[in-house]
């Protein structure tokens, strides 16, 4: 496997995890009713 192989898959990993971490803060926003908004958190995210 090449370097360039093996970063696109790092790069890939890590968007799904991104992606997952902005689902799952928004899940336990909605569920204890936290003070963060998700738009913060989106541009904390990026």
């Amino acid at each position: 496997m090449n370097l360039e192989q093996e970063y696109s898959i790092k790069k890939e990993t890590i968007y799904t995890l991104g992606e997952f971490s902005i689902l799952w803060c928004y899940f336990e926003q909605r569920k204890f009713g936290a003070e963060t908004s998700p738009s913060k958190m989106i541009e904390w995210a990026e």
